[in-house]
């Protein structure tokens, strides 16, 4: 059977997912590894011209887990040249208002070209470091970021497919442009991309799909050292983004360990070479696709909705949430989960901090895991995992609940020039926004202000 599946997700067979399914735009990325040596050794002339030492990716959800991974796998595993990879994918002013910017050229990087973050991103960074030779664009063809970049002088402007769906953006130019900057050996990801033994992923897919079918299960994304978390997270936002939706749930949970007494399966994601990085990027796509396949969902089918520019800025202004939200009490995370998450159901922790502070926050959450040894509990840093696993919470299954760990005082206010707020006010907006729809879901929703 795993054959046969991996066979026909290959050769492009648009049925398996159902006659209504949005995989006949979306599977553009299946031959993306078949790229010529002309195409790779032209990328690599660029990215060598390219004269600044750091980069800064200005993204968030697709667009921004492929180039972190690419970046900690040429920073800690196969470092090539020096150069400094840095992705931001955080509304929190705390992630990015200091950055030093001398020595550094900026990619905007958006497949609408309409993500509020990313927008917000570029209007600082413009505003910081107003040299158009310095800024590069990733987008699709005809977006408002292309307009945008054309407006204002971009140095270049790369155009990414539009038939590929954007959880599989890693082999694209949202992916492998920053990669090249890294250092990455291109070809060589390709290669091994392509000498992946699809059917062990997409027996594995089958399997954690087939488990999710009566209750939401938990694949627990198994990280070794806190530098090697990319890879998890990549992997966390393809499995939900294919597998949770639908009022149907696959929850994946990256962590150091599977510990945890509850139903799961584990993936383990440590990767030691560029041939384990090829493999497991290209056959977790196939994985994804077969876990959607088992479980009868569309893996290219948008979630709900993601919040536009101008509710978000509505939010903004009213700074305040209409969702019934619990004020939890110094110390009552675990015992606001232990009271409100619903027989076999789970709970997630969404921290609004930031970047920074990951390593922190997966200790805490590791802390509260082992405390609630028999519930499974998520977490995503905000606002990325709003189009991540933020997405699977508020269209699949309802039996959670979730807490938001939110700061009182983001520090000074940093303005977003052309958009009448700051960001700490975009921030507290987007928590108010997530609580509102999850709520509206039939979660429960606390939030524990620090």
């Amino acid at each position: 059977m795993a054959f046969d599946l991996a066979t026909r997700i290959l050769e492009g067979d648009t049925t398996i997912w159902g006659p209504n399914s949005k995989a006949p735009s979306n599977l553009g990325w299946l031959h993306l590894v078949d790229k010529t040596v002309e195409y790779h050794e032209d990328l690599f002339k660029w990215a060598q011209s390219v004269d600044q030492s750091k980069i800064i990716v200005l993204s968030t959800g697709d667009g921004a887990l492929a180039p972190r991974v690419y970046g900690d796998f040429t920073k800690h595993i196969e470092k090539s040249y020096d150069r400094e990879i840095t992705v931001i994918d955080s509304t929190d002013p705390r992630s990015f208002a200091d950055i030093d910017l001398t020595d550094t050229a900026i990619i905007v990087s958006s497949k609408s070209g309409l993500t509020i973050e990313t927008l917000a991103l570029f209007r600082f960074f413009f505003g910081r470091l107003s040299r158009p030779d310095r800024f590069y664009a990733i987008t699709e063809p005809g977006s408002p970021l292309e307009d945008l970049a054309k407006e204002t002088g971009f140095k270049r402007i790369f155009s990414a497919p539009k038939d590929v769906g954007g959880a599989f953006l890693a082999f694209t130019e949202f992916g492998i442009v920053p990669g090249a900057l890294a250092g990455l050996d291109i070809a060589t990801l390709f290669l091994a991309a392509k000498n992946t033994d699809l059917n062990q992923w997409v027996t594995l897919g089958e399997s954690i799909g087939d488990q999710a079918h009566n209750s939401p299960h938990f694949i627990k994304l198994k990280y070794h050292e806190p530098n090697e978390r990319s890879v998890a997270l990549w992997s966390e936002h393809i499995l939900s983004k294919c597998a949770g939706k639908q009022h149907k749930g696959l929850i994946p949970i990256p962590m150091q360990s599977d510990f945890g007494d509850y139903r799961s399966s584990t993936l383990d994601t440590k990767i030691t070479n560029i041939n384990n990085l090829g493999s497991h990027i290209y056959g977790t796509q196939f994985c994804a696709l077969a876990a959607a396949y088992a479980l009868g969902t569309d893996p290219f089918n948008a979630q709900v909705p993601e919040t536009s520019k101008e509710t978000i800025l509505h939010f903004a202004k009213k700074d305040k949430s209409d969702a019934n939200i619990e004020i939890i009490n110094d110390d009552g995370i675990a015992s606001f989960l232990v009271k409100t998450v619903p027989n076999k159901g789970f709970g997630s922790i969404s921290y609004y901090q930031p970047t920074q502070e990951e390593n922190a926050l997966y200790d805490q959450h590791t802390r509260i895991s082992n405390q609630l040894s028999q519930t499974p509990i998520a977490l995503g840093i905000a606002p990325a995992h709003l189009h991540s696993t933020g997405q699977t919470y508020m269209d699949g299954p309802a039996n959670m609940s979730v807490v938001q760990v939110v700061s009182r005082n983001y520090g000074p206010i940093v303005l977003i020039p052309h958009m009448d707020t700051d960001f700490a006010s975009l921030l507290r907006a987007q928590a108010n926004d997530e609580a509102h729809v999850l709520e509206q879901a039939g979660c429960q929703v606390g939030r524990f202000y620090i």
